[in-house]
């Protein structure tokens, strides 16, 4: 059994994670965009705007011995459902049983006439097609659960 997880950010960390946790003995990859392995997302803060605070501690300190194989610094191109297969942008090509899309978000930047384009400021978009829509069972299950 081969689980591919694309998205190397806090989720697809902790979804690797997890499935250790579970006694999940099969393969379990992360595939990640970002040049480093997933670490903990830290709260904002003056500290960090200003490149005083530390660095992020790892979601694992050590992947190897959770049984975990990491791509870090690859992008999924493409995904091949019908033979389950996840296109990465060195060529190669990931066989998965089962498939984590942990990919998170982008943060956009503001564009205001007396901040800088180096400013840390930035939003993300709240209508328009960029925007994803929970489907209806997600929307249920969300204001069920509270």
């Amino acid at each position: 059994m081969r689980v591919v997880i694309v998205g190397g950010g806090h989720a697809g960390g902790a979804a690797a994670i997890a499935l250790r946790d579970l006694s999940f003995g099969g393969e379990v990859t992360i595939v990640g965009e970002e040049p480093d392995p997933p670490y903990e997302r830290p709260a904002l803060s003056k500290e960090l705007l200003t490149g005083a605070a530390a660095a992020p501690p790892p979601v694992c300190p050590d992947w190897t011995a959770r049984g975990v194989t990491l791509r870090p610094g690859r992008r999924a191109t493409a995904l091949d459902r019908r033979n389950r297969m996840v296109a990465l942008d060195d060529g190669a090509a990931l066989p998965f049983d089962h498939l984590i899309l942990a990919t998170g978000g982008r943060p956009r930047r503001l564009s205001f006439p007396r901040i800088p384009a180096s400013s840390p400021c930035a939003t993300r978009p709240t209508r328009g097609p960029s925007v994803p829509r929970p489907s209806k069972r997600v929307a249920r299950w969300s204001s069920a659960a509270g």
